[in-house]
């Protein structure tokens, strides 16, 4: 009862972040897509005039990239928390009649998908020292 009550509490969590990190994205983009210059080019009418086409965004523009990297950031983490915990499985839906052999092999399976990006890793920086 408990442990489905926390899961559920992760995943809101986790689509709240990503609720979260796609606004604050949005709202970066809209700083930065905001903000137009105009400048002279003829000697001696001065430089540049900048403009704002919707001056409620005109704020955002000095932190539109941090917002669109935090905002990146929290929806990663979002996503991280959402797929981690959803795949993982209930510990009270284990079979008892499983053979030794199943088992081995289940065990074998998940090593191999969770050592998969380390083995990866370590190929590729094989690859590279031999070339």
């Amino acid at each position: 009862m408990w442990s489905g009550l926390l899961r559920s509490r992760f995943e809101l969590a986790g689509a709240i972040l990503i609720i979260a990190g796609t606004f604050a994205t949005l709202l970066g983009f809209l700083g930065a897509i905001n903000h137009s210059e105009t400048c002279n080019v003829h000697p001696g009418l001065g430089g540049c005039v900048t403009y704002y086409q919707v001056a409620l965004f005109a704020p955002l523009y000095p932190v539109s990239m941090v917002l669109i990297v935090l905002g990146a950031m929290i929806v990663a983490s979002g996503i991280t928390l959402t797929v981690a915990l959803s795949a993982r499985q209930p510990s009270h839906t284990t079979n008892r009649d499983d053979t030794p052999q199943l088992k081995a092999e289940r065990r074998l399976h998940r090593f191999v998908s969770q050592a998969g990006p380390l083995l990866l890793l370590l190929s590729l920086l094989e690859a590279l020292e031999i070339g």
